[in-house]
């Protein structure tokens, strides 16, 4: 409370009761018509409903068959569910988002590609069924992806992050290739 008196801050933290009740305390400054601070305003919200509802969702994002992740609006990846993990050939989470977030240019085989992957996303505000071609970590094999991307706004309109999915498309990639081969040895005989 004197923390919000003398800084004119609000603190907001949560707290579980004994019978397993979550509540969101917030502890707000309260002025009068000079802007001076007389007091605090001390409120309590039921937010166990929310917190279970963020741990379904959470369950979710990790048991998803595609890659899915959040990332930073600079474009830093800051979560990776476990199929992304694993299409990228990494063993947990930390480890792929400190290396894909060390260095960019060995991340896609294409220098840029991820550029213009974000300059459509600023444009667009989303961005559907994007293919790369990248590296898988480890083996240094080359992979098809699709991605997909929505921009996540502030209310002010900034950019709090983006949010997607990536799909591995190796394999239509070289079923597609292999038709144009045999396409192309048709069209010659």
């Amino acid at each position: 409370i004197q923390t919000v008196l003398q800084t004119s801050q609000k603190i907001e933290t949560e707290h579980q009761t004994q019978d397993g009740t979550w509540l969101l305390q917030r502890i707000l400054p309260y002025v009068d018509n000079k802007q001076e601070v007389k007091g605090v305003i001390l409120t309590f919200t039921d937010v166990t409903n929310l917190k279970s509802n963020e741990s379904k969702l959470r369950t979710l994002f990790e048991l998803l068959p595609v890659g899915a992740y959040r990332a930073s609006a600079q474009g830093r990846q800051v979560r990776a569910n476990r199929a992304m993990v694993r299409l990228f050939g990494f063993d947990d989470e930390a480890t792929m988002l400190a290396q894909v977030n060390a260095a960019e240019r060995d991340w896609y085989v294409i220098a840029g590609r991820r550029a213009e992957f974000r300059a459509l996303l600023e444009a667009h505000g989303a961005v559907r069924e994007f293919e790369s071609e990248m590296y898988r970590r480890g083996s240094g094999e080359r992979i098809w992806i699709s991605e997909n991307a929505h921009l996540v706004r502030a209310p002010d309109g900034g950019v709090l992050y983006y949010e997607g999915t990536v799909q591995d498309i190796t394999e239509r990639k070289r079923a597609e290739e292999a038709l144009q081969v045999t396409l192309s040895h048709i069209d010659q005989g």
